[in-house]
């Protein structure tokens, strides 16, 4: 049966009880492996992670990940990352993992060594979809930005604070909690006091304000608006804005309602603001 044909329900017919199924077994159970068998769920790792179904690729990613830590070799870990563009984790095993000679002693390698630096944010190693949405953020005016939450969009909402500081900003975020936590990301980020006072409740806001940086609640926000009326803001990042959809009780409804009106509202008072959406999903219902 030619694995391009294989379904899913064929691909457990074919292995049930089958020499792969043998030594997976012994795998995830830590058991030794013959080296014949770990050639066998390599090969067949290899397959899975070129094959069509997700499950399978995971399938795939699972065994190359289990075996690499059971049996401390990394290089086919190393080879998928590199493949699949996951730079910090190639990155942390070419420094952790691998003898310096597996480096030097071979030009594809040395080539990837360079190659990565590409994707260095700073002090930081980032994949090459997070590096693709950072592109995406700083080419655009206007977006919907949605994104598995290990692709650093929290971190895409900070850089554009920082880089449009001469604005009236605002982060709305979803609780208090993440009011909280995005204040700090700020302060972390600061150098030589180039964010001198972040607004998180209505009261801290003052009329000779030309620039400011504001995270607030759709809420307080709500009410900062309604307080100024001639308030107007340049730049607004929404985290979480999958909440715009709403939530399954009369609650969350309300505070989508809220937020779709706070959303109005900045339109209707400055028709170039700049929206930006930030989700880690969106419903297509």
């Amino acid at each position: 049966m030619e694995i391009e044909k294989l379904s899913l329900k064929d691909f457990r017919k074919e292995f049930e009880d089958s020499f792969f199924e043998k030594a997976y077994e012994k795998l995830i159970l830590n058991i030794t492996l013959e080296d014949s068998e770990i050639l066998n769920l390599l090969e067949n790792a290899i397959i899975f992670l070129n094959f069509g179904d997700l499950d399978l690729q995971k399938l795939g990613y699972k065994i190359i990940v289990n075996y690499s830590n059971q049996y401390n070799d990394f290089e086919p870990l190393y080879d998928f990352a590199i493949n699949k563009g996951y730079i910090p984790i190639s990155k942390i095993i070419e420094q952790k993992h691998l003898d310096s000679n597996y480096i030097q002693e071979h030009f594809y390698n040395l080539y990837n060594t360079a190659y990565q630096e590409n994707f260095k944010d700073k002090d930081i190693y980032i994949s090459s979809g997070q590096k693709k949405l950072i592109e995406f953020s700083n080419a655009n005016s206007n977006f919907v930005l949605s994104a598995p939450t290990s692709y650093g969009k929290s971190e895409i909402i900070v850089s554009k604070v920082f880089a449009n500081l001469g604005k009236k900003i605002c982060i709305i975020v979803p609780s208090k909690a993440l009011l909280a936590q995005t204040k700090k990301r700020l302060l972390e980020k600061v150098i030589n006091n180039n964010l001198q006072r972040i607004i998180t409740n209505p009261e801290m806001y003052k009329d000779n304000d030309n620039n400011f940086v504001a995270v607030l609640t759709q809420e307080r926000l709500f009410r900062l608006l309604q307080k100024n009326n001639e308030l107007k803001l340049d730049l607004v990042l929404i985290d979480e804005a999958h909440n715009l959809f709403g939530n399954k009780d009369k609650e969350g409804d309300k505070r989508a309602i809220l937020l779709a009106q706070t959303i109005m509202i900045l339109k209707k008072r400055n028709e170039n603001v700049i929206l930006n959406f930030f989700s880690p999903f969106i419903s297509n219902h």
